[in-house]
């Protein structure tokens, strides 16, 4: 019998990840504002660094976690999976391009979130309009920060 396998590689285009970054960071109403707060309160995030372009573009969101962080597994470097594109050194975790690519390559793979939020992503990929809930762009920056989806 035959198996077959495959790897996902996709190219996202840098509107849809700043839209991305955006909907995921962006003020009081990003979708990962419940966690990034958490971690402040916990005295493990320092600060959250957004990066644009020579035009005020989205290109690049750094965490920069306290050196406590590093060894706590609900927070850390241990949910990077050998491999992932990330800049995980020194305390600093980061989403960007290669690191959303990487986190879409494994939500296709492995399926590790809601079958709606898949779809969601789905959709918007295909039209280049990010049509997507905050849950469901939180989910994604979360797999290009620790590999997983760590905070629900």
């Amino acid at each position: 019998m035959s198996e077959f396998k495959t790897k996902t590689e996709v190219d996202l285009d840098p509107q849809w990840v700043e839209d991305l970054l955006v909907t995921a960071f962006d003020g009081q109403y990003g979708g990962a504002n419940y966690w990034l707060n958490g971690m402040a309160e916990e005295g493990d995030l320092i600060r959250v660094h957004i990066r644009t372009d020579e035009e005020d573009h989205w290109h690049r969101v750094e965490l920069h976690l306290t050196s406590t962080a590093d060894t706590r597994p609900e927070v850390a470097q241990p949910h990077v999976h050998a491999g992932c594109p990330l800049d995980c050194h020194a305390g600093v975790v980061v989403a960007d391009k290669a690191a959303l690519e990487y986190a879409w390559a494994r939500i296709v793979d492995e399926r590790p979130i809601r079958s709606d939020l898949v779809d969601q992503l789905t959709r918007s990929m295909h039209t280049g309009d990010l049509d997507v809930d905050a849950e469901a762009a939180d989910c994604l920056v979360q797999i290009a920060l620790f590999g997983e989806v760590v905070y629900a």
